[in-house]
């Protein structure tokens, strides 16, 4: 089984997280997952069909997706770290 094997698996294992683990373990997985892998868009797209399913419209950062947010921000430092350490 080569790496993109692995990464089909690990999105559809985070997928189907969606619907099992809670929030904190997810982003732990999700977290894990950008650090393991260069370029986990997927993971991306798996944190935005988050937000689509348990997304709750409140005044507090005005109904934005939040998980989504989040997951962007740490994909974005990511890619600043592996860059800086030319990994």
């Amino acid at each position: 089984m080569g790496p993109n094997y692995i990464r089909i698996i690990t999105a559809i294992f985070l997928f189907s997280g969606i619907f099992i683990f809670p929030l904190w373990f997810l982003g732990c997985l999700f977290v894990f997952c950008f650090i393991k892998f260069s370029n986990f868009y997927e993971g991306l797209l798996i944190a935005f069909l988050y937000d689509i399913f348990y997304s709750v419209q409140r005044d507090i950062f005005w109904g934005l997706p939040i998980f989504f947010i989040v997951m962007i921000l740490v994909f974005v430092i990511d890619k600043l770290i592996r860059k800086q350490f030319r990994v």
